[in-house]
């Protein structure tokens, strides 16, 4: 019998049509695992098979950083923050719980075997300065909206913008 007649068939014996899908196919959903999750990854040296100079690079820049990546670990470049990163060493175990505790920590989103959302904000980061034209305009729009701003010190509306806004 063809998908259709047993989707058909199903439905006619009273199934819900999502259980007449699941009959029909004749296949179980599988369930995500760290195994299916990463199911034909295999080891490192795998995984850069054909470019074990770029391997030798990774593991090497990773010992310098103080980490040993282990031979089943994949190392996962969308999240490494720089060549070695020892944290985009995913290990084969609790793999997909890493990879989203990392893409969490460091507010990158994912959509695959680890789903992680973009995050609605971010802290802002106080060592990172306010861009000069930024401070030129909120300096222009505060002598907009309140004329007695003009007469004040360029260096105190430079003070209140970077207080309000932060930045150095």
């Amino acid at each position: 019998m063809t998908y259709e007649e047993l989707y058909n068939k199903a439905i006619e014996n009273g199934c819900a049509p999502k259980l007449a899908e699941l009959l029909a196919s004749r296949s179980p959903p599988r369930c995500m695992t760290d195994a299916v999750a990463f199911e034909g990854i295999g080891t490192l040296a795998k995984q850069f098979e054909g470019d074990e100079g770029q391997l030798k690079r990774v593991i090497q820049e990773a010992k310098k950083k103080g980490f040993t990546p282990g031979v089943n670990d994949f190392y996962c470049a969308t999240i490494a923050n720089c060549v070695g990163d020892p944290e985009a060493f995913i290990p084969p175990t609790g793999g997909r719980n890493h990879m989203r505790r990392l893409a969490e920590k460091r507010g990158i989103p994912l959509e695959g075997a680890v789903t992680v959302k973009k995050p609605l904000y971010s802290e802002p980061t106080p060592d990172v300065p306010l861009q000069e034209n930024y401070v030129r305009e909120k300096m222009a729009a505060m002598v907009a909206a309140d004329p007695k701003a003009a007469r004040a010190s360029k260096r105190e509306l430079r003070k209140e913008i970077i207080r309000k806004h932060g930045g150095d």
